[in-house]
């Protein structure tokens, strides 16, 4: 079910939006891992209420769609520069047609790069995702009882291809995070600014023993555009964990380093690595350090016990990597998962009735007050 909170919940990542204190932000001296949580960005867009008629299409534009650099003040959140006060989640009386909801600002950050880089998602614009969270927040206020404001909207658990099933486990935390005194963990660390991530992925880099094959001389012997076309295919298709060294160890270095949520690798590093030479007859195995990297992550499990759940975590398929890392994995993904009314919000269509229709009624009680007299 929906929970709701203190303070406004992020409709994106799930993780609430912290209070906003002056001295955190002094400077850039002052950053920590942490402060990303209290930088906001208030969406407003239009809004189609339960029980009204509800939107023609699932297509908005984005000139329809605003952005506001927003700080948290407990249960509200204050505009910047103009400090205006708004309610996430509650309807713009008195046309009932706009609503705002809050997001961090590195999660607006996140789903942007979805939106133009991904080869996967569904959301190709602001007004998709828009649409997503308009229609996720309006499903849950209609379908949880007494959920009315600062709560985390249901989101799909099926596939796209599957009959809706609504809840919170695709914000791939545990539930205990949801909670009013949450758990502290790798997804309170900044997902934008990670220091030292290059340095921290490449150390994963192992040495595996130089392989050949038929099929792997072959493909090296192809033209290197047909190539090039092979590695968006990779990109675009789900990716088994285990290895099977079937292509070049070249072929997966460059699927590495076209993985779209590795924007900001640090190439220097790159190249220093690749100047080190491997001992004779081994080589570098990209192809296991992309296929960890490239593992989705997965709803929370049930501790063996039963008694807890147990969080999706990079070091699940063997990568030591940045706590700021594995929560932009699980946003980025998350936003993949995205699609307009994925969670299939329906209205009651009103129809307004006819002429003939309202005559019949007229009739109906004139005949009713004949019999009594």
């Amino acid at each position: 079910m929906a929970h709701t909170h203190e303070y406004s919940f992020c409709t994106v990542c799930g993780i609430p939006i912290a209070e906003y204190y002056r001295e955190q932000v002094n400077g850039p001296s002052c950053w920590n891992a942490r402060l990303w949580e209290a930088n906001a960005v208030l969406l407003t867009g239009p809004h189609w209420s339960d029980t009204e008629q509800g939107p023609e299409s699932m297509k908005v534009s984005p000139k329809s769609v605003t952005r506001r650099l927003a700080i948290a003040a407990h249960i509200d959140l204050h505009t910047i520069p103009d400090r205006e006060r708004v309610f996430p989640q509650f309807e713009d009386y008195p046309n009932h047609h706009r609503i705002s909801f809050c997001i961090h600002s590195a999660c607006d950050a996140i789903a942007d790069r979805v939106i133009e880089t991904s080869p996967t998602a569904h959301i190709r614009s602001i007004g998709d995702l828009w649409m997503t969270l308009e229609r996720r927040c309006t499903k849950t206020t209609r379908d949880v009882p007494n959920c009315f404001d600062n709560f985390l909207p249901e989101i799909p658990e099926n596939n796209p291809d599957e009959p809706a099933k609504l809840g919170l486990g695709r914000y791939y935390l545990q539930p205990e995070c949801f909670w009013e005194d949450p758990p502290s963990g790798w997804w309170n660390h900044d997902p934008l600014h990670i220091p030292d991530l290059t340095t921290a992925l490449i150390s994963n880099l192992e040495q595996v023993h130089v392989t050949s094959s038929p099929f792997a001389s072959t493909f090296a012997s192809l033209p290197q555009e047909i190539a090039d076309m092979i590695i968006p295919l990779l990109l675009r298709e789900p990716i088994e964990i285990d290895c099977n060294y079937l292509v070049p160890q070249t072929l997966w270095k460059d699927v590495f380093l076209q993985i779209p949520f590795l924007w900001d690798l640090d190439r220097e590093v790159i190249a220093s690595k690749l100047s080190s030479v491997a001992p004779k007859g081994k080589e570098w195995n990209w192809e296991k350090l992309a296929r960890q990297v490239l593992s989705p992550p997965k709803v929370a499990s049930v501790e063996e016990n039963g008694y807890g759940y147990l969080p999706w975590d990079y070091k699940d398929v063997g990568l030591v990597v940045p706590s700021g890392f594995t929560n932009r994995r699980r946003i980025w993904q998350i936003c993949e998962d995205m699609y307009p009314n994925d969670v299939g919000m329906e209205h009651r269509p009103y129809q307004p009735p006819s002429n003939d229709e309202g005559l019949e009624s007229f009739d109906s009680d004139s005949d009713s007050s004949d019999n009594e007299e």
